[in-house]
């Protein structure tokens, strides 16, 4: 960013008495004024989003929440919808060319989520074109650095490198994981971290598209639910700010492990407090609150179906008998498997509604233990499994 250099006050105060020049003018609108009244008959301008309501275009999005509660994970999800022009969290995206940029997960990290993403969502590692990753483990990633004494703010050369590269290679989703490793100003200097996020809404309106930015909230931050963290800011600048965390787990209560709330607590152009609950599900996060499109669902219960496969093939070969009736109690399948690693996430209720859609196509079927009536007992299994077959097959 160029400055022009600041003037003595009492000049300042000379100059604004004299009578304006057509100069001055033309300066003044070359730097950005508008008279209003240059608007009228021109077409409003519709507003663009990423994500609508969320994730605001040509602006900087925060997206804070406490280690390991999956940031990273639902930011890489993002720019999967992103480059597939497919759902997130079944909210429509914007189809564009997308960039993570990492400095916490390296390249096989982020391979493996991305192996678990795209076969959650029944696509596969070659529909990701438009997806490019920058791993940054380890590297000096600040953007700006402040030099002393005379405190200048400078962009760094990866700055420059960054900003390059997105601009010529047509990025438009900018994910930025985390703040902290490209932020090196002073934590308390307003000045710093304004400069620092200036330079990132810049570089929003240049890419025309969004920044993603990835940011931890301090305790005090979990603990009163604002999940803010360091100077204010980085809140006010940004134009969107969303927060994760776990149900229950700032106040010591009770949660459920795979649940997690995102709250929008910021948005400068939409609405701003509404929930979205998701769920950790066999390498992804899905929406929980019935939010998803029918084809969202439809792979949920895909995947569900062939998680209560595997498991039930597990409990045949352990010597296990998976019942269908409820009054079978420990032998009752769903309760069997509830809470096994084949089926994590999901509840008895669900693991119940696939068995009987597994059923109804076939692919699972009731047998028996025994050829004896007195000793035999009902049973279920995969249709390919060779305990489906009956004693004695």
């Amino acid at each position: 960013m160029t400055q022009e250099r600041a003037i003595p006050l009492e000049e300042a105060r000379r100059r604004a008495r004299q009578r304006p020049t057509a100069d001055v003018s033309q300066r003044a609108r070359s730097a950005g004024l508008v008279p209003a009244i240059s608007l009228v008959g021109r077409p409003v301008p519709e507003r663009k989003w990423l994500v609508e309501d969320l994730v605001p275009w040509g602006a900087v999005t925060l997206f804070s929440g406490h280690g390991g509660d999956g940031k990273s994970l639902l930011a890489l999800q993002l720019a999967v919808a992103a480059a597939t022009g497919d759902q997130w969290l079944g909210l429509p995206v914007q189809q564009v060319k997308a960039l993570v940029v990492s400095c916490e997960d390296d390249e096989a990290e982020m391979h493996r989520r991305l192996a678990d993403i795209t076969t959650g969502l029944g696509k596969t590692l070659g529909d990701l074109e438009d997806l490019e990753l920058w791993d940054r483990v380890g590297s000096d990633n600040r953007i700006t650095v402040t030099t002393y004494p005379e405190k200048a703010i400078e962009a760094t050369p990866f700055w420059v490198l960054l900003r390059n590269y997105v601009i010529e290679n047509g990025v438009q989703l900018l994910v930025l994981d985390s703040l902290y490793d490209f932020y090196a100003g002073n934590q308390n200097s307003q000045e710093d971290a304004t400069a620092f996020m200036t330079n990132l809404r810049e570089l929003a309106r240049e890419m025309d598209g969004a920044v993603f930015v990835l940011w931890h909230p301090s305790q005090a931050g979990r603990t009163s639910g604002d999940g803010l963290s360091g100077n204010l800011a980085f809140h006010n600048k940004a134009r969107g700010r969303l927060y994760l965390h776990r149900p229950g787990s700032e106040d010591g209560e009770d949660y459920d492990p795979d649940v997690r709330i995102i709250t929008n607590k910021k948005s400068n152009y939409g609405r701003t407090g509404d929930d979205i609950t998701v769920r950790w599900r066999t390498g992804l996060f899905v929406r929980d609150n019935g939010g998803g499109s029918g084809t969202v669902e439809a792979i949920e219960r895909r995947n569900a179906e062939k998680a209560v496969l595997t498991c039930l093939s597990v409990l045949l070969n352990d010597g296990f008998d998976p019942s269908p009736a409820v009054e079978a109690r420990g032998n009752y399948a769903p309760r069997l498997m509830r809470g096994r690693p084949e089926v994590r996430g999901l509840t008895e209720r669900e693991i119940e509604k696939a068995v009987h859609r597994l059923i109804s196509a076939g692919e699972v079927v009731q047998t028996f233990t025994d050829d004896k009536p007195s000793r035999r007992k009902k049973i279920i299994a995969p249709a390919d499994h060779p305990r489906a077959k009956g004693p004695g097959a």
